[in-house]
């Protein structure tokens, strides 16, 4: 039998006013997220505003899984309705986002239907809930036109805790119109429709697209071990010579198909796929997550192929917009119209001197050019010797 849910703390104790219409108050609950939770967690993510496939139901419980620490959902309600989450994960220092682990980006799942009030008034009882526990939370890729955004940035600037934003990304993103008007942009290249026709004249040449979990583990080993050999000797060498991180992969990708929010493509000559990439849908917007091709292929231009390929398929899906997730790779700009900021949000209570301080340090790092180069050859000296003791 369903129990109501007990808050840890009521945050927002007056009602809040619309117009003529008055709502209830907003409870802000942080708990283990349990089998009453999930089938609430269902719900709201479907009416969400985004479905963002990074909060699937069941990518988030496959993360809980193989997360250390504890995870602990950060919950909204109103008459024991279930507003908004955040699912987020205890690294020993602060929360984070759980799907932070494999994510472009990162955010809150709020109902589509909440007013601009009610949004502010959840971010209102959130910064309460946080000060009364005294915790420190780092909201890491926030993503720039979430539809909490002001609500968010308002009670930000209005909080007594520590807050800092720091710029982390970009997510570059192609938008246009209609479907119609992508492709049209997708396909305006004549280099890249030459190059396409070559290849696609080739024998036993064709696009594979996959929407279930046929070829799955097949799909995944070619996908693994193109990347592998793409960035063999580089300065940053791929963690898919990892068996533990090939599993991780296919655990991914089979919740995403679970979710129905994941779409497999793959460039095939005489049985072999040459190029390989997969896209999570949510709503209107695709989002490119993983590409791979065979290097021997590298003069064909197979990641730019691939994708005025994928084009018409999301055009048929009445898709009107990419989002090339977080990176300033160049192919993507060879295709973007804009990008969407991607910012680290650190909260605090004030007296937490270490958080604050890697809020610094992040900062720091973040507007240094010079500096951020001579960590990432430090990073991908080191991985690069873990890989090869291995």
């Amino acid at each position: 039998m369903e129990t109501e849910t007990k808050p840890l703390i009521k945050s927002d104790t007056n009602p809040i006013k619309t117009g003529q219409k008055t709502t209830h108050e907003i409870v802000v609950t942080m708990e283990e997220p349990d089998e009453i939770f999930w089938a609430k967690y269902q719900t709201l993510w479907e009416d969400s505003y985004e479905r963002s496939p990074f909060q699937g139901p069941t990518f988030i419980q496959n993360l809980i899984k193989i997360a250390k620490g504890k995870t602990e959902g950060i919950q909204f309600y109103c008459q024991n309705e279930l507003l908004g989450c955040a699912i987020l994960n205890n690294d020993g220092h602060c929360f984070r986002f759980l799907s932070d682990k494999k994510s472009d980006y990162n955010s809150f799942v709020f109902n589509q239907n909440l007013s601009s009030v009610q949004l502010e008034a959840c971010f209102k009882a959130f910064f309460r809930f946080v000060e009364s526990e005294k915790l420190s939370i780092l909201l890491h890729k926030q993503i720039e036109g979430a539809i909490y955004t002001q609500a968010l940035q308002q009670s930000m600037a209005e909080s007594n805790a520590f807050v800092r934003e720091v710029p982390y990304s970009i997510c570059p993103i192609l938008e246009c119109e209609s479907p119609e008007l992508m492709f049209e942009k997708m396909n305006r290249s004549k280099n890249v429709r030459y190059k396409r026709n070559r290849l696609l004249k080739m024998k036993e040449t064709y696009l594979e697209i996959l929407e279930d979990d046929k070829h799955l583990e097949d799909w995944c080993q070619a996908y693994c071990n193109h990347h592998v050999e793409r960035w063999t000797d580089s300065a940053t060498p791929s963690k898919y010579t990892s068996a533990h991180e090939r599993k991780h992969l296919i655990n991914h990708v089979k919740s995403w198909i679970e979710d129905g929010t994941l779409v497999r493509f793959a460039i095939v000559q005489e049985k072999q796929r040459i190029a390989l990439s997969a896209g999570l849908l949510c709503r209107d917007t695709f989002v490119g997550h993983l590409q791979s091709f065979d290097p021997a292929y590298k003069k064909h231009s197979l990641g730019n192929i691939l994708i005025n390929l994928i084009g018409k398929w999301l055009m048929d899906r009445g898709i009107r917009k990419i989002n090339f997730g977080d990176g300033k790779d160049e192919y993507k700009f060879s295709f973007a119209t804009d990008s969407l900021r991607l910012t680290n949000i650190y909260i605090s209570p004030p007296q937490n001197l270490p958080f604050r301080f890697k809020a610094y340090l992040d900062a720091t790092y973040r507007s240094n050019a010079n500096i951020r180069r001579i960590v990432s050859l430090t990073k991908s000296t080191l991985r690069f010797r873990k890989i090869n003791q291995s």
